[in-house]
Parts: C-alpha cells; structure tokens; sequence
C-alpha cells in the first residue's frame, strides 16, 4: 500500500513545488519593480526621475505625526508603462488609493516626462477618456495599460503638469505649472502639484481647486514613505495569487 501512496504524495508534493516557485518568480518581478528602480544607476535624466515616481509609497507615518481632520491615510502607486510601444519615451501610470484599499483609485493619472533643456525636464498629466474600460487591478498586472493608447487620453489642460529641477543632493523637485483638470466633486475640479522626489519617497504639496482655481484643500509636506521589499511581500501576498 505504501507503494501506491508515495505516487500521488510525489505528486502533490511537486505540484506544490511548482505553484511556490512560479509564485515566488511572478512576486519577485513584480516587487523588484517598485522597490528597487529608485536605485537603478542611469546616466538619463529622464530614465532617473521616472525611476523615482516608480513604486508604492504609503503617508501613514504622516498621518499618525499630523491628526488633523483634513489629512487621510493613501497609498501611492506608480508603474512604468509602455516601455515597448513607445521605445524612447517616458511614461507612468499613478494611483492614489485609501490605504489598503485598490479596487478603485480615488483618483489616478497616466503622464509623460519630457526633456526641456540639460537641466530641467516637464511632466504632464492625462486622463484617461471616460469611455475607455480599464481593468481595477490594471496597475498590477506585468504589463499595465499595454492595450490603452495614445489616443485614449485626453488632456487635463493646456500647461497642465509640472517642471522638474534636479537638486543638489541628486533629488527632484517638481514645481507646479498651470493647473489640471479633473473633476472629483462638485467643488473641486483642478490640482496642482509641488512635490520633493527622492530614492526614500515622495513628499507632496498638494492643491485642489475649484472652477475659478481657488484653493479648496491643501496638503502640505505629505510625506509618502516607500515601501521596501519585505514589507510589499507581506502586502501583496493576497493580491498576487488571486491574478
């Protein structure tokens, strides 16, 4: 009997085996990504603030230091996209989400960060065209947003986005230019982002405004910490063997 009974527990045993090894190589891909492009050595200037907006960040120790009504616990993430449809261009896909919660964005953005001259670079923010069905999860998968196009966004606003100015201490600073358009009520309408990037994290000066481009809400020194290898292990582990 002890015969027959090894068979089936090899079996199940390699079965196992192979499940823990192809979950392990897809959550090691994955987590590679966002923890550890901020390291990436790049002499491009582009290729290295892209790098920095890549990842999972989370402003809990922020939140925790600043109880006030009007600051919340979010996680930010940031995905390189389009890395193979558009070879030489610089595109990232950002999401802020209610912390532990990635269903549904509360608000997210696809951008290009362009070259303006040696020293200073542009990022520009669009949306997504409403019509256009995106999966929840897109953000998650190998290849995120591989299937939209450049013709499914739209504009948030002539002059929309950010300049960004690399800093002595090898950080960008990210300075904000016209306001953009996107509409999360019926009182704000438009942001304008400040923020400070660096390997660590990013630290937001954020705004909302209203149709006459007055300032609603403001954050001031959100700090988004991000994440490190074993703390996305922990985090994802649930998310990653329902794909």
């Amino acid at each position: 009997m002890s015969k027959f009974l090894c068979v089936p527990s090899l079996l199940v045993i390699v079965t196992v085996l192979i499940f823990a090894s192809c979950s392990t190589t897809k959550t090691s891909v994955y987590i590679e990504e966002l923890t550890q492009s901020s390291v990436k050595k790049s002499n491009n200037r582009l290729e290295q603030i892209t790098n920095l907006w890549v990842g999972h960040f989370s402003n809990k120790g922020f939140v925790e230091k600043n109880k006030t009504q009007g600051n919340i616990e979010q996680e930010v993430i940031g995905r390189r996209i389009w890395r193979s449809n558009r070879v030489g261009e610089h595109w990232i896909y950002t999401g802020w989400f209610q912390a532990g919660s990635y269903e549904s964005a509360l608000s997210s953005s696809i951008a290009q960060i362009s070259k303006i001259s040696p020293d200073t670079s542009f990022i520009t923010f669009y949306r997504i065209k409403e019509e256009v069905n995106i999966d929840d999860y897109e953000w998650r998968k190998d290849a995120p947003f591989d299937k939209l196009k450049r013709s499914d966004l739209e504009s948030s606003g002539d002059g929309c986005g950010s300049y960004l100015v690399k800093r002595a201490d090898g950080g960008y600073d990210a300075i904000a230019n016209n306001p953009c358009y996107s509409p999360m009520s019926a009182e704000l309408e438009y942001y304008k982002i400040d923020a400070k990037l660096e390997p660590t994290g990013i630290t937001f000066n954020t705004k909302f405004l209203d149709r006459q481009f007055n300032t609603v809400i403001a954050y001031k020194d959100n700090v988004f910490l991000r994440f490190n290898k074993i703390e996305l292990e922990k985090k994802y582990e649930s998310l990653l063997t329902t794909n």
